[in-house]
C-alpha cells in the first residue's frame, strides 16, 4: 500500500547455475548507505516460482510494507531509491491491489446479497388438480429475511363449500402443470417428528404442517398465513422447489385418534397441489441498502487512504516556552511519497535580524503552553550525527531543518521544502512530533563545539509547537475509482434485483 510503503532501493547481481537462477538484494534506507537485509531470489527453472527467503531488519513495528520490484536499475553504489522509477508493469495493468480491491467489493456485495443480507424472498406456486391441466389458483409466499415468518397469500377456489380441507407441504417436487399429487410424497419432516398442529412447535409437528384451509359458501378461500417454521432458503426448512397440497378432509392435528392422525392428519386424499418456485429476483430492503453502501463507502475510503495519490497537510502552532502566547502558524505539505515536504508560515517575536536553529524533535508537547524541553531530543531515527538540511540522510538527523533568520522587526516568513522528512508514509514521519526555534544559529554540526554534533550549539529552546495531520486532500486519481464503484452499483442494479427504497 502506497501510504505504507517504505522505499528500499534493490541492487540485483544474477548469475546462472547449471539449472536454475539465483539472485541477491542488498536493501538499505532510501538515499543512506545504512544496511538492512539481504534477500535471496532462487528459480530452479522457466516453469518454477520464484522463492525469496531473508531477513529485513529496521522497519517500523507492527506495521504493514509494500513489497514491489520497480522498474529501472541502480547502480550499485546509487542510493536515491526514487530513481528506481515506478513498478515493474510491463503489461500495463491495474496494480494488484486496487484490483483486488475492486474485485473483493464486488464480491462482498453479491455474497451479502444472496447469502446473509435483510433481503425479502419471494416464491410462488400455481395449484392444480391432481393430474389435472385446470388450475384452482395461485399462492405467494414472501419472507422479509431469515428471522421473518413466510407469509402465504393468494386465493384458491373450486373447493366444497363451507369446508375445511388440510393444507401441507410434501417433501418431493411435481411437475408445474397436471401434476401427480401422490409423487409429492410424505410430508416435509427433516427433523422426522409427529405430525402436529401449525401452532406447535418444531418438535411436536412437521415443518409442513400448515394447518386448514376452510372455504365460504362459494367453495372459495381466502389464505392468509403466518409461519415462523417453514423458510424460503435460509436454511434446511426451506420449503422451495417442493409441493403445497391441499387435502379433502379436515387435518385433525395429530389429536384424532386415526392410524394416520399422526403422519397425515387424517387429511385424505391430495385434491390440489402445485410446485413452490422461487422467483428469481430479490426484494432487496432498505436495510441491505444501508450496508451494501456503507460497505462500499469503507471500502473506498481504504482505498483512498492507503492506495491514492493524496496530498497530506500538517500543522503547527509555534508557542513561548512554558507560555499561552502564540508566535504564529507554519503548514507542512506533501504532495505524495516522492515529493519533498512544503514548510510555510510566518513566525514573529524573534530577535531581530538573527538566525535561528530550527529543528524537529522526537516527542510531542502539549498544544498550548508547552514544555519545549519535553520535546526531547532531535528526531533521529538513524542515530546518525548533527548535520545541515542539505546533507544526506546519513550525516544530518532527520530532524536538521538548518535555521530561520528574522528581518528588522523579528519576523520571518518561512519557505522551506525538505526531501527528507515525511508527513505519514513511513519511519521519517514528522506527525505528532515537535518542531522547536533555538536562540541561537544552528552551525550545522560544523561548529566544534561539544554539542555541535548533536544539536547544532543553537542554545535554548524559545519556541516550539506540536505538528498536527489535517485532512487528506485526495488527488483527481481517484475519481476513476469513485467512478468504477458507481458502476458496480449500476451493474448490480440491472441484474434483474429490484432495489426497494432505492430511489427514496
Amino acid at each position: 500500500m502506497k501510504l505504507l510503503l517504505v522505499a528500499f532501493c534493490i541492487l540485483l547481481f544474477i548469475y546462472n547455475g547449471q539449472s536454475s537462477l539465483i539472485a541477491t538484494a542488498n536493501l538499505h534506507v532510501d538515499s543512506a548507505a545504512i544496511g538492512i537485509g539481504t534477500l535471496l531470489f532462487h528459480q530452479r527453472d522457466a516453469n518454477s516460482p520464484v522463492r525469496i527467503v531473508g531477513l529485513i531488519d529496521g522497519l517500523k513495528s507492527n506495521t504493514v510494507h509494500g513489497f514491489h520490484v520497480h522498474r529501472d536499475a541502480l547502480g550499485q553504489d546509487q542510493l536515491n531509491c526514487t530513481a528506481a522509477g515506478p513498478h515493474f508493469n510491463p503489461y500495463n495493468t491495474l496494480h494488484l491491489e486496487l484490483y483486488t480491491m475492486l474485485i473483493f467489493t464486488i464480491i462482498i456485495l453479491l455474497f451479502t446479497i444472496f447469502n446473509h443480507a435483510q433481503c425479502a424472498i419471494t416464491a410462488s406456486a400455481v395449484l392444480y388438480g391432481d393430474n389435472s391441466p385446470k388450475s384452482y389458483g395461485t399462492l405467494t409466499f414472501t419472507q422479509n429475511d431469515e428471522n421473518s415468518a413466510v407469509h402465504i397469500t393468494g386465493t384458491l377456489s373450486g373447493l366444497n363449500a363451507t369446508s375445511s380441507h388440510g393444507f401441507h407441504v410434501h417433501v418431493n417436487p411435481v411437475s408445474n402443470g397436471s401434476p401427480n399429487c401422490t409423487a409429492a410424497g410424505p410430508h416435509f419432516n427433516p427433523y422426522n417428528t409427529l405430525h402436529g398442529p401449525r401452532t406447535a412447535n418444531i418438535m411436536n409437528r412437521h415443518v409442513g404442517d400448515l394447518g386448514n384451509l376452510t372455504t365460504d359458501a362459494n367453495g372459495m378461500v381466502k389464505v392468509d398465513i403466518n409461519d415462523s417454521i417453514i423458510q424460503l432458503g435460509y436454511n434446511n426448512r426451506s420449503i422451495v422447489d417442493r409441493t403445497i397440497v391441499v387435502h379433502l378432509l379436515r387435518d385433525d392435528g395429530g389429536m384424532g385418534g386415526f392410524s394416520d392422525s399422526t403422519t397425515t392428519g387424517n387429511a385424505g386424499a391430495r385434491i390440489l397441489c402445485g410446485l413452490i418456485i422461487k422467483s428469481s429476483a430479490f426484494d432487496i430492503k432498505p436495510t441491505i441498502l444501508y450496508t451494501m453502501f456503507t460497505f462500499t463507502i469503507a471500502i473506498l475510503f481504504f482505498t483512498i487512504f492507503n492506495h491514492a495519490q493524496c496530498t497530506i497537510t500538517a500543522s503547527a502552532v509555534l508557542y513561548g516556552d512554558h507560555s499561552s502566547s502564540s508566535h504564529g502558524t507554519l503548514t507542512f505539505t506533501q504532495n505524495d511519497e516522492n515529493s519533498a515536504v512544503h514548510i510555510t508560515g510566518t513566525l514573529s517575536g524573534l530577535n531581530a535580524t538573527s538566525s535561528h536553529g530550527f529543528h524537529v524533535h522526537v516527542n510531542p508537547v502539549s498544544d498550548g503552553s508547552p514544555n519545549c524541553t519535553a520535546a526531547g531530543p532531535h528526531f533521529n531515527p538513524y542515530n546518525t550525527l548533527h548535520g545541515p538540511p542539505t546533507a544526506s540522510i546519513t550525516s544530518r538527523h532527520v530532524g536538521d531543518l538548518g535555521n530561520l533568520t528574522t528581518d528588522a522587526s523579528g519576523t520571518v516568513n518561512v519557505n522551506i521544502q525538505d526531501s527528507i522528512i515525511q508527513l505519514g508514509y513511513n519511519n521519517r514521519s514528522i506527525v505528532d512530533r515537535t518542531i522547536v526555534v533555538h536562540l541561537f544559529r544552528d552551525d550545522g554540526g560544523q561548529g566544534g563545539h561539544a554539542d555541535s554534533n548533536t544539536t547544532g550549539n543553537a542554545g535554548a529552546r524559545i519556541l516550539c509547537g506540536l505538528i498536527k495531520s489535517n485532512a487528506l486532500n485526495i488527488k483527481p486519481t481517484i475519481n476513476a475509482g469513485i467512478r468504477i464503484l458507481y458502476d458496480i452499483t449500476t451493474i448490480v442494479k440491472s441484474t434483474g434485483l429490484n432495489l426497494a427504497g432505492f430511489n427514496n
